[in-house]
């Protein structure tokens, strides 16, 4: 899950939330299953100002920057298969050397936050050389999906200098962390890949 602000929303709400250019939506809406739509609109209101309207930094879930984001929708070709989205490539990778048929089975699920919950659930099942593989492996993923749509092309070009930030409460490797002061690696990944086409 994501914070913005003292709102709880998970990738797939925040992706709606900026693509419907809406600020609230009723929880009926979705079907019910969303419960942090129940939020009163002044608070989506205040969500949206602190968490969208940050000019000094690229962040993933900011105005135009959702490119970015591993859950975005851009397909990918990567070794040797069609991936959904770079998400469920990633999650997928953990599974290659240890049990094929799981990582075929994240290729499969109908949609990011799918794959990550299913890959969480068969940890038991990792690479067990995850953890230092983890980092080459999204570099991989970030540069195929960067080199197959020219609107992340031209839309990485168009952060010039700007800090391109994975903005993630809850995870200081792959984001900033709670503090705004974590490893940011996901981000860094992209400005590696900015600093060597600009």
């Amino acid at each position: 899950m994501h914070v913005c602000g003292s709102i709880p929303m998970s990738r797939a709400e925040k992706f709606i939330f900026l693509n419907a250019k809406i600020l609230y939506l009723d929880s009926t809406a979705v079907g019910g299953k969303h419960k942090h739509y129940d939020e009163s609109h002044s608070i989506f209101l205040l969500c949206y100002n602190t968490c969208m309207n940050n000019e000094d930094i690229v962040g993933f879930m900011l105005k135009d920057w959702y490119v970015f984001d591993s859950y975005a929708p851009f397909q990918i070709e990567w070794r040797g298969k069609l991936w959904p989205t770079a998400e469920h490539a990633f999650q997928a990778a953990h599974f290659f050397e240890t049990n094929p048929e799981l990582a075929e089975k994240v290729r499969l699920t109908r949609s990011p936050r799918e794959a990550d919950d299913f890959a969480n659930e068969n940890k038991q099942y990792d690479d067990p050389k995850w953890r230092e593989k983890r980092v080459a492996i999204m570099e991989e993923i970030v540069r195929a999906k960067y080199e197959q749509h020219p609107l992340i092309k031209e839309t990485l070009l168009k952060t010039g200098t700007m800090p391109i930030i994975e903005v993630n409460d809850n995870d200081s490797f792959w984001g900033w962390g709670p503090d705004k002061n974590g490893e940011n690696t996901l981000g860094a990944i992209w400005m590696r890949l900015r600093d060597e086409v600009a």
